[in-house]
């Protein structure tokens, strides 16, 4: 019984800001990481834009998916 306890007052509960950071995640996911890619791949930049654009487009998708998920699994269902 007092495992039970201990585990229901360390499981993670999400704050306000993390609520509130998720519009922004799903606009680095969705519109900005994607935006950085395509615009590395126009033939007009020198090579190292864009294999920078594309690496930080594709960072940006990565990293902001993966916090939006920790956090969408902390709400309660």
């Amino acid at each position: 019984m007092q495992l039970n306890q201990t585990l229901q007052q360390t499981e993670p509960k999400p704050d306000t800001d993390d609520i509130k950071a998720q519009g922004v995640r799903l606009l680095d996911i969705g519109v900005f990481g994607p935006l950085m890619v395509l615009s590395a791949m126009n033939k007009k930049p020198p090579g190292w834009l864009k294999l920078a654009m594309v690496g930080i487009g594709v960072g940006t998708i990565l990293y902001n998916a993966k916090n939006f998920l920790a956090v969408k699994n902390k709400l309660p269902k």
